[in-house]
């Protein structure tokens, strides 16, 4: 299976950030590429056994398996510090802090001097309430890479638990003048402020934050603030502008029902390890996006061992097991939190989403319709069902889903243009072409310069012999879009195909099959392009390539008729052919 094949390549690259260099030769000798369904083929009895289990099954990303066997090695060489360290990183990555911390520990009597055995120690210090110490690891760690932003938040945030408001500004203006970073400072010097009920100045802090950035957390924050201070309807205003200019958040909408309620909304931060929490948190989620795995596990796992009630964090739990291809144990993540809550609801979607990449379809299928039920002014449970039996060619029913999204929230906005392009594709599949075409047509009404959609409409044409010229312009304003696309050069040449313009179709068809040399549909096209102005010998070359990649069995039945019989039934081939030219 692709995906298996896929996880393996980068999940090795994960566990050797995780376990560190010295294990590339160890697991290189031992073999990684086996499936992770595959029983561990060594002897876990003696330390170095466990260790090579261990790897392996980091390899594969089984993160819990290889904590324990990691754990067991130490056991067995307790004295060895490459083995403590894998530990350690393991523990930390599979289990969370409170798991890991023990072996801080025991690297710290050892003099083992690293950056992830004081964070360890610090995050404890920090939700134990103990601010003078986390302060003082913080003043003997180095800040290279990630801690170079990640410590000035601990240092703010501990100088906040010790009530000195000042120190913890000036920690922060050591990364106010970081690019992303300037936005964050402001929001967690607003969250200290505000925790002090300093209400003036968190009030600045949060207006200066959301200048930078106009995100649900901030406008609750600031609307929290408002509320809790008398001064709701300037609240509710803050909220209701963001949401009539374009913010869908139904998290937006449900704290402006609070407050029409007569309910105010609840202090954002409670305390100043939830502050830090958040800090990690956003911190993590900004290193996901930088593809920094390993060091995203640790920073979310911190930020759930200070706030393990916050369901952001344990969303992003999830997503950060996904991305390290650790799929059972995001699966396990996102089932975790509730379904019926904003972020429940969320997980509920990505667990869908896993499912149907690891081709677990029927059971995606069923939760996607539980979520539906669960959420009935939802649509985006039926359009991810929809896009799910689209992949798998159930395109009638893919259309039901898609029909019934579109009941629960019938205005589009621009952003269904891929949804229209979408549904269209099933309709165009299941037979129902005048929908599908209104559908197409729709769809580049709101996105005109998407050369893949102007491709997709302009080929359905030309393959049906209608709308050839509206078809032609289409698909060369596609090639312009997308100069270097296979599929869209093919399409050019197709319609000229169908046009009878050969030298035109065969050029194109040419670049086609240079640009996607695999593609049997393509090669499928510039054989019949080649029997039509008989090029037979090359018509069959092509044919034979095509036949050699096809996987549908309408086109391989096809092809195998062509290599018998060569091209038989076709419009343009009598049209064009001279009858001086035969097989």
């Amino acid at each position: 299976m692709q995906v298996k094949r896929h996880a393996e390549s980068r999940a090795e690259r994960r566990a050797f950030g995780w376990l560190g260099p010295a294990v590339l030769v160890v697991a290189t000798v031992a073999g990684t590429h086996a499936s992770a369904a595959d029983p561990i083929s060594v002897d876990p009895q003696s330390q170095a056994g466990a260790y090579l289990a261990g790897t392996i099954a980091a390899t594969r990303a089984d993160l819990s398996s290889a904590a324990a066997f990691m754990r067991e090695a130490l056991e067995r060489d307790p004295d060895s510090p490459t083995i403590l360290r894998s530990a350690l990183g393991l523990s930390l990555a599979a289990n969370g802090v409170a798991d890991a911390l023990p072996l801080a520990r025991q690297a710290t009597e050892r003099a083992e001097d690293v950056v992830l055995v004081d964070t360890i120690l610090m995050v404890e210090a920090m939700n134990s309430g103990d601010y003078d110490q986390a302060q003082s690891l913080v003043e003997d760690m180095e800040r290279v890479g990630v801690t170079r932003f990640s410590l000035p938040f601990v240092e703010a945030w501990a100088a906040a638990g010790q009530g000195d408001i000042v120190a913890a500004d000036a920690a922060l203006d050591l990364v106010r003048g970081t690019g992303g970073f300037a936005s964050l400072a402001h929001l967690h010097l607003a969250l200290m402020f505000d925790l002090a009920d300093q209400v003036d100045e968190a009030e600045t802090e949060y207006r200066m934050a959301l200048e930078g950035a106009q995100t649900d957390l901030l406008i609750e924050a600031l609307a929290s603030l408002l509320s809790r201070h008398g001064r709701e309807d300037e609240a509710l205003t803050l909220l209701a502008d963001a949401i009539d200019g374009g913010n869908q958040s139904r998290f937006l909408a449900a704290a402006l029902d609070r407050i029409e309620g007569g309910q105010s909304i609840p202090r954002p931060i409670p305390e100043p390890g939830r502050g830090l929490g958040e800090a990690f948190y956003q911190i993590a989620n900004a290193l996901t996006l930088e593809d920094a795995t390993r060091d995203a596990m640790h920073y979310i796992r911190y930020a759930q061992y200070l706030w393990p009630e916050a369901p952001q964090i344990q969303l992003l739990l999830g997503d950060v097991f996904r991305d390290a291809d650790a799929h059972e144990d995001a699966l396990s993540a996102y089932a975790e939190l509730e379904l019926g809550t904003r972020h429940g609801n969320a997980a509920a979607l990505r667990r869908a989403a896993l499912l149907g990449e690891l081709e677990r379809y029927e059971q995606a299928l069923t939760e996607l319709e539980v979520l539906a039920e669960a959420t009935p002014d939802s649509a985006d449970p039926l359009v991810q069902r929809g896009d799910l039996l689209r992949v798998q060619h159930r395109f009638d029913e893919a259309v039901m889903a898609y029909d019934e999204a579109v009941e629960r929230v019938p205005q589009l906005v621009e952003s269904d243009w891929s949804f229209l392009f979408r549904r269209g594709i099933a309709l165009e599949r299941s037979g129902t072409w005048d929908r599908a075409e209104r559908d197409f047509i729709q769809a580049i009404d709101i996105n005109p310069d998407n050369g893949f959609l102007l491709n997709y409409l302009g080929y359905s044409w030309a393959d049906r012999g209608i709308n050839v010229d509206e078809a032609e312009e289409l698909l060369l304003r596609a090639i312009e879009l997308e100069p270097e696309s296979g599929f869209i050069a093919d399409s050019v040449g197709w319609v000229y195909y169908r046009q009878g313009r050969m030298d035109e179709a065969i050029e194109w068809l040419e670049l086609a099959v240079t640009l996607e040399p695999t593609d049997p549909e393509i090669n499928d096209h510039l054989g019949d392009a080649y029997w039509v102005v008989g090029r037979y010998a090359e018509a069959r070359f092509q044919w034979e390539r095509a036949l050699a990649n096809a996987t549908d069995d309408e086109r391989i039945t096809s092809l195998e008729a062509k290599l018998t019989d060569g091209l038989l039934e076709d419009g343009i081939l009598e049209e064009f052919r001279p009858a001086s030219l035969s097989p």
